[in-house]
């Protein structure tokens, strides 16, 4: 009987004491940032160190801060780097991430974007969020430098199988109502939305810096919702 109470009342503070939060510390804990991704879980901070970080990252549904160690200045914000080596999207938000994933204080560049086949057959060939991609899912982005980014943006031929056209080179949302603030966003190409492209989205952009983008339509921002 004494042996029933005391588990009933370890499984009773098991699950009220709250689980507090982790600082995982790149690159001293962790080499990477998604290594540090890998292990959070919800209510985590990354804090990331000055310095070029060859990858790109995925959110992975999680409700964690990401940062440098000091997003309000500019000079560690321009020398904490995530590149990402034409290799896909910077960064990815599609696993429902809500506001509490926060994106911040860091410079993002090298991005190409994300083929995404199960937006359906049709647009294949479309490549979304050369800088960050966010699908299903509404994160907190703010304070960072979005630069350098490129979607591709060829349509030789009459067969859409062969084009290639980049979605937003430097934030594009995809029934996403993200909180974009404060980011400047710069220097960034595309086919369609340089700067940020958003399609079937309440997002809310605010108080950012965006210029020197380059698209053929919507140079700065294009917002495309069906007919």
């Amino acid at each position: 009987m004494r042996k029933s109470i005391f588990l009933s009342l370890f499984f009773l503070l098991a699950t009220t004491i709250p689980v507090i939060a982790g600082t995982r510390l790149v690159p001293s804990s962790y080499a990477t940032i998604q290594e540090a991704i890998n292990a959070s879980r919800n209510g985590d901070v990354i804090i990331v160190e000055p310095g070029t970080y060859p990858e790109n990252i995925n959110f992975l549904g999680k409700n964690i801060l990401v940062t440098s160690t000091d997003p309000d200045n500019p000079d560690i914000v321009a020398t904490t780097i995530i590149d990402g080596h034409n290799q896909g999207s910077v960064v990815v938000f599609e696993n429902g991430e809500s506001p509490e994933a926060v994106l911040t204080g860091l410079t993002l560049t090298g991005g190409s974007g994300t083929k995404d086949e199960s937006l359906g057959a049709s647009d294949d060939y479309i490549f979304w969020g050369a800088g960050i991609y966010c699908k299903n899912a509404s994160p907190t982005i703010t304070n960072n430098v979005i630069t350098g980014n490129a979607g591709p943006v060829q349509m030789e031929g009459d067969n859409p199988e062969t084009w290639q056209l980049g979605y937003g080179g430097g934030v594009a949302c995809f029934e996403s109502s993200a909180i974009i603030s404060r980011n400047i966003i710069k220097d960034n190409s595309a086919f369609a939305g340089a700067g940020i492209m958003t399609y079937y989205c309440e997002p809310i952009i605010s108080h950012n810096l965006i210029y020197d983008n380059s698209a053929t339509v919507g140079g700065a921002l294009y917002c495309l919702e069906e007919a």
